[in-house]
């Protein structure tokens, strides 16, 4: 990784959009049923683990959900990322997630998304997919483990690697003073031969039917030949939904 109580900081699609992260809640609007929701979302980056899946730029993305029962959600994404050679990038997510309430404080999920990018064989190389589980306390502690059997990262000599990997996170979540909130995140993705890991703060906040934020994020991906330097290190995301 929707929540609409707050913003993931790590892993945003993983519900990524997303869910995957761009850090930013999503905002449920009715469709034509109470168990329907859509969400926009418009950021300067779309950062997903610390690394930049739109080289910097600004991205624009719809999200449509279902809530196909209480403890069933289903959501599909569309996000446009950055232009390149080839023309508009961009990103289609589908996902599906069951929860659990296991007691009044904790609550735990499991979940498969798949990434998919558009266009050439090019860009297709790209497409993943992940199986999540996360164990949550109240609404302050996430912890995340996630499992990407065909996951791609960009080589410094512009090649796509394609490998199995894990990833663990752990996010706490402080809500401030109204819909003020405070979110800190921790992270490590790792590959049988290397990895890196990532972290960010961020604080969001609403106003009426408008929901904000604004993140700082770094990852040491780029020190470990596992991503550019101009889509990894530290970079300022800011979102509006």
């Amino acid at each position: 990784m929707k929540k609409a109580a707050k913003p993931p900081c790590l892993w945003g699609r993983a519900k990524a959009f997303i869910c995957c992260c761009l850090v930013g809640a999503s905002l449920g609007v009715p469709a034509v049923a109470s168990d329907l929701g859509l969400s926009a979302t418009l950021a300067n980056d779309y950062v997903l683990r610390g690394v930049s899946h739109s080289a910097g730029r600004g991205t624009l993305g719809f999200d449509l959900s279902w809530q196909a029962s209480p403890h069933w959600n289903v959501s599909a994404g569309y996000a446009l990322l950055n232009v390149d050679s080839q023309g508009q990038r961009s990103l289609i997510t589908v996902s599906l997630a069951r929860r659990w309430v296991l007691d009044g404080d904790w609550s735990g999920s499991l979940g498969w998304t798949h990434y998919a990018y558009p266009g050439s064989t090019n860009r297709r190389a790209y497409d993943a997919d992940e199986w999540i589980g996360a164990m949550s306390y109240g609404d302050q502690w996430t912890g995340i483990l996630s499992y990407l059997p065909n996951s791609t990262h960009l080589r410094n000599d512009g090649s796509v690697g394609k490998d199995a990997a894990l990833a663990v996170e752990l996010n706490w979540h402080r809500r401030l003073l109204g819909r003020l909130a405070l979110d800190i995140g921790v992270g490590a993705l790792q590959y049988s031969y290397t990895g890196y890991r990532y972290g960010s703060v961020a604080l969001s906040w609403g106003v009426g039917p408008v929901q904000g934020s604004l993140s700082v994020i770094a990852s040491d991906a780029a020190s470990q030949y596992l991503a550019p330097g101009s889509r990894a290190g530290q970079r300022w995301v800011a979102a509006l939904i």
